[in-house]
């Protein structure tokens, strides 16, 4: 058993799983707390689920709510590869979302072929932009990424309000947003419009999930980020000297790798991710930037960092992280008879046994080595 606990695997995915247990009896002991009955209402949540369509809505709504999780739970991941903590998601997001609205409005007439990607490219530049700012300032001044992030952030929301409001707005209605972007930027929807259905959205026509849920095809993208992320990290030096660096600055530094230049792609790249998750809301759902919309679709970079802890910060442990977190906020939708504030209470008895759980099997590896 202490050989099982110690195995380099085991410590890998003990935790996760350990997180997903713990809180789940807590759960079920807050439920009975409250005076109901954990399995009554995990019946009624899956009677629920599977009244309408089965379990298609169910399953589409947790891949939309998962998209943007996956965008910023790996931007995070590879900040922490690196030793750094970016607490900015959010402002990135909004940067990344408001630039990608202003290329698909002004670059309306282009091809999709050309578009999308000009789309995608302006949503990662303006994230890793973003973050930049504050890779350099913790390289070069020693300023610690946190305090900056938090205040870019801040400046991120006023700078995005300015335009959307300002210059940039849509209209003469009082809401702050772009004009749409061009037909070509738009992402298509994974399910199929019913017949006799006048949307101008493009589908992709998988039958198993309906249109009318946003999950669009930012998924493929998403997952596509996953397998890049991977094969630099783990298949390039660039990839080797940010581990590195992350591992033991000191002794990356006596190897000859340049800890600043480290640092700043680090948070780059961190930032590029968490702008590309804007293009699930601008592309994909919405058709445009909302200032409001924007600004609560860019909460979710705060459960990226959960995502990136629940996925031991590696791109395989990601996506599903970022589906259990997904499920979570479905799961709110479903509960009745209890506080919707359950879920929140899930999520952060997840991330708890999360670092708990790291702790616990880490000391049990260290124990085995020295043994």
């Amino acid at each position: 058993m202490r050989a099982l606990l110690a195995h380099p695997w085991t410590a890998r995915i003990g935790p996760p799983v350990l997180a997903v247990a713990c809180a789940a009896l807590l759960g079920a002991a807050l439920v009975a707390a409250l005076g109901q009955n954990p399995f009554g209402l995990a019946g009624r949540v899956w009677g629920e689920a599977t009244r309408y369509h089965g379990l298609r809505d169910d399953a589409a709504y947790v891949i939309a709510y998962a998209t943007p999780l996956i965008f910023t739970g790996l931007g995070v991941a590879i900040a922490f590869r690196a030793g750094m903590f970016n607490i900015g998601g959010q402002g990135q997001v909004m940067i990344g979302g408001i630039l990608c609205g202003f290329v698909g409005w002004k670059l309306a007439a282009w091809p999709a072929w050309a578009l999308v990607p000009a789309c995608f490219a302006a949503a990662a530049a303006g994230g890793a932009a973003w973050a930049s700012i504050a890779g350099a300032l913790r390289a070069w001044r020693g300023s610690h990424e946190v305090i900056v992030t938090i205040m870019l952030n801040v400046l991120a929301v006023a700078l995005t309000e300015t335009l959307a409001g300002g210059r940039w707005k849509s209209g003469a209605g009082m809401m702050s947003q772009l004009p749409d972007v061009g037909p070509g930027a738009r992402l298509p929807r994974l399910g199929a419009w019913p017949e006799g259905s006048t949307s101008v959205v493009p589908v992709l026509g998988i039958p198993v999930f309906p249109a009318h849920v946003p999950a669009n095809a930012a998924i493929f993208l998403a997952l596509a980020c996953c397998v890049a992320a991977w094969a630099w990290l783990w298949r390039t030096t660039r990839g080797f000297e940010l581990r590195a660096t992350g591992l033991g600055p000191e002794a990356a530094r006596a190897a000859g790798i340049p800890p600043r230049t480290t640092l700043l792609i680090a948070m780059a790249l961190s930032g590029a991710l968490a702008g590309l998750a804007a293009t699930d809301l601008v592309m994909g759902q919405k058709g445009t930037w909302r200032q409001d919309d924007g600004l609560a679709f860019a909460g979710q970079a705060f459960i990226g960092i959960a995502v990136a802890l629940m996925g031991q910060n590696h791109p395989a442990g990601i996506v599903p992280a970022a589906l259990l977190f997904g499920a979570l906020q479905r799961l709110a939708f479903l509960l009745s008879g209890v506080p919707k504030d359950l879920v929140f209470i899930l999520q952060a008895a997840v991330i708890l046994f999360v670092v708990c759980g790291n702790e616990i099997f880490r000391r049990a590896l260290s124990r085995r080595r020295a043994a």
